[in-house]
């Protein structure tokens, strides 16, 4: 009898605790603020030179097109305090700077700030002509770059977020904590250099070079043509050729399974 009823004053403390939460939720959607901004830049193209983009939560994307002009959209939406609301929009406000050779994106809290109850979004979309390097930097966002660089470097760092990257280029790099990243390249690449902290590496293509680390993701390359690298935690690693120079050399370090076609 004694063990029953402490059963029963359990489930009564954790039903009162699920009511109070829910409580809290509808009072924080019942006074907290939304508020929303938007911005349209556009910048002369820069061939030869480079786009690099620093972000927080936003998710970004690329695509390469016969243009003469860099388009950029942001979209955000905060909700928050209504007193806090709109100062932390106003602390993510994107700025652009044309450093000669390189065109700067960045939308990140500046200084030092302390927020308390916050929920964001973002979106950054972009469009911009091909002999342009690429470099996507995010806390939390996906990225995503498709379209034909024509032969520059495309590079991806995001805390834990995705990339994906569909197109052509003559490097590409990608570093995620946790994310996946997935790369479709239609055309030769010199080398791909990716590492993940637990995410799966899914490339398809032509690498000369390709390096893949993961700490505890699967690594599955097709379409290789040379020298591979391979170093994972506790992820399984499938790799194809589609051809294989004389000399190339492999290296896997895996405590799971591998297999080479």
């Amino acid at each position: 009898m004694r063990f029953d009823s402490g059963r029963k004053g359990t489930r009564m403390r954790i039903k009162h605790t699920w009511i109070a939460g829910l409580l809290v939720v509808a009072s924080i959607a019942a006074t907290a603020e939304t508020v929303t901004s938007h911005f349209d830049k556009s910048f002369p193209a820069k061939p030869g030179g480079t786009l690099k983009v620093e972000a927080s939560f936003h998710d970004v994307t690329v695509t390469v097109a016969p243009t003469d002009t860099i388009h950029i959209v942001i979209d955000m939406k905060l909700t928050a305090w209504p007193a806090d609301a709109k100062e932390y929009l106003d602390a993510y406000a994107p700025v652009f700077k044309d450093e000669g050779d390189t065109l700067l994106v960045r939308s990140q809290a500046k200084g030092r700030f302390t927020f308390g109850f916050m929920s964001s979004e973002g979106t950054i979309a972009i469009t911009l002509p091909p002999k342009m390097n690429i470099v996507l930097d995010t806390g939390s966002g996906d990225c995503k770059v498709t379209g034909d660089t024509d032969s520059m470097t495309v590079s991806f760092d995001t805390g834990s977020g995705g990339a994906y990257f569909e197109g052509t280029a003559r490097v590409l790099k990608a570093d995620t904590g946790s994310g996946n990243v997935t790369a479709r390249v239609s055309g030769p690449i010199e080398r791909a250099d990716i590492d993940t902290g637990s995410g799966d590496v899914d490339f398809r293509g032509e690498a000369a070079v390709f390096n893949a680390d993961t700490g505890s993701g699967d690594v599955r390359a097709e379409g290789l043509k040379g020298d591979a690298n391979f170093d994972t935690g506790s992820g399984d690693v499938v790799a194809q050729w589609s051809s294989l120079a004389e000399g190339s050399r492999l290296v896997v370090e895996t405590e799971v399974s591998v297999h080479a076609a």
